[in-house]
């Protein structure tokens, strides 16, 4: 449910921005994030780098958030690709602010601004985090590999079935996979949203990790691969 203090906003807003909104197949929706309130635009499938940071009802005494303080946010979406392994991973990895033009006074012109933020989401294409069949979603498993590729010389990437789940590919993990030093198929697996993931060795789980340690599992992956002793890292069952 869309925030009384953003109601008025998000119809002007609708208004507007309609015209575009209907060819391109976007819908507006407010995000409440406690600091401030972002408008993004988006499909069932898609959505738009742009969207439109207002202030929070917290941070102002005024009835309602004020045009000349909004923010066109311009998010940097892009894949990156995982080594040679022929994934790719994509999140956001900044965001510009770029703030709406006012006269001398601080007024701003509505009808130009709504024009201005008609042709950034025209000209900026949309994009989807949708699952692809060889793009990882998981940042903590991105991160890990970049911080060990080159160091395990057959670091890979895949998806394993779920033991709760085995025949249902929407539960899948995804996995970062090598053969450890005793000749061991390790996967370090993590499902979608979760903040720990089993690993498994030819199979067998031996034990979990969580996802604030990716550093940590980093280097026990580094040791798993060489033989070499790591001590920073203890598995948990």
């Amino acid at each position: 449910m869309e925030p009384n203090f953003m109601r008025k906003r998000m119809a002007q807003i609708r208004k507007h921005l309609g015209p575009v909104m209907k060819k391109m197949n976007l819908e507006a929706l407010c995000v409440d994030e406690g600091w401030r309130y972002v408008v993004d635009f988006q499909t069932d499938r898609s959505f738009s780098p742009i969207a439109l940071q207002f202030t929070h009802r917290n941070r102002t005494d005024d009835r309602r958030p004020s045009w000349s303080e909004v923010r066109i946010l311009h998010g940097d979406y892009r894949k990156k690709k995982l080594g040679d392994t022929g994934w790719v991973h994509m999140r956001k990895w900044s965001e510009r602010r770029l703030p709406i033009e006012a006269d001398a006074e601080g007024r701003v012109n509505v009808e130009q601004m709504f024009a201005a933020i008609a042709r950034k989401l025209q000209a900026n294409k949309l994009a989807t985090f949708r699952r692809e069949p060889m793009k990882l979603a998981s940042e903590v498993l991105a991160d890990i590999f970049w911080e060990i590729d080159g160091r395990i010389p057959d670091l890979g990437v895949t998806r394993v079935a779920h033991e709760e789940f085995p025949d249902d590919e929407r539960m899948q993990y995804e996995a970062l996979t090598f053969i450890d030093h005793d000749g061991r198929r390790i996967h370090m697996c993590l499902g979608l949203g979760d903040g720990r993931g089993p690993i498994y060795a030819d199979g067998e789980m031996i034990g979990h990790f969580h996802t604030e340690e990716f550093r940590s599992i980093a280097e026990y992956a580094v040791a798993l691969s060489s033989g070499k002793q790591y001590t920073g890292f203890e598995l948990r069952r």
